[in-house]
């Protein structure tokens, strides 16, 4: 019998979330909470079914929760739910979609979603809520903290350090070794390769801090 999931936001990224979990043979999506569309819409042909007030009461079903929410640079209203549902007693499970490969070394906090095409490679630990984006690849022995959101085509390569809240846009890279420190947004089709060692934005070829 599958696990009911309930998915906290229902825009663009609870997409390809669906898209991730309908992939999986653990999880019956049971509807959407967002209090921007009404009860009884669909989306992708699950219904709305509240907002996040519902969330004790589909705790109290026994129903788990994926966030829907997606995070375009700042991370704070993922967090806020995640730290919600945990708030209630509720379980966020770390979703990897059918077509994404993780080592069975690796270690992965709960609410991170994996999507498809995703490669973590051996010994890469990976924190609570992130979002490792369609076809990134998180190479051997990297660490990435929470909430991040390493995005579409990214490449951290191999004993990478990646802190908290950080956003890392589509296609850049990240040169083995580097660390990358809290709150620091990685221009598209950056190239990083010396250590970002405070927040800030980062563009470039090599990727330099904007002033």
């Amino acid at each position: 019998m599958k696990t009911k999931i309930i998915l906290v936001g229902g825009g663009g990224h609870c997409l390809s979330v669906i898209g991730a979990i309908e992939s999986c043979e653990e999880y019956e999506i049971a509807g959407i909470l967002d209090k921007s569309i009404p009860v009884g819409e669909e989306v992708l042909g699950y219904p709305v079914v509240g907002d996040d007030s519902d969330i004790p009461a589909w705790v109290a079903k026994g129903a788990v929760f994926a966030n829907g929410i997606g995070q375009l640079v700042d991370p704070s209203l993922r967090r806020n739910v995640f730290d919600l549902v945990k708030q209630h007693g509720g379980s966020m499970p770390v979703i990897i979609a059918s077509t994404a490969w993780v080592s069975r070394h690796t270690e992965i906090g709960e609410g991170t979603i994996v999507f498809h095409k995703c490669i973590v490679n051996s010994k890469a630990i990976i924190g609570q809520n992130n979002i490792i984006n369609t076809g990134a690849i998180i190479e051997h022995n990297t660490i990435v903290g929470d909430d991040n959101h390493i995005s579409t085509g990214v490449t951290v390569n191999g004993d990478c350090n990646i802190g908290d809240r950080n956003f890392l846009g589509c296609g850049s890279i990240v040169h083995h070794r580097i660390s990358i420190a809290n709150e620091v947004i990685v221009g598209a089709g950056s190239v990083v390769l010396k250590d970002c060692p405070e927040s800030g934005t980062y563009v470039g070829v090599p990727a330099r801090k904007k002033k």
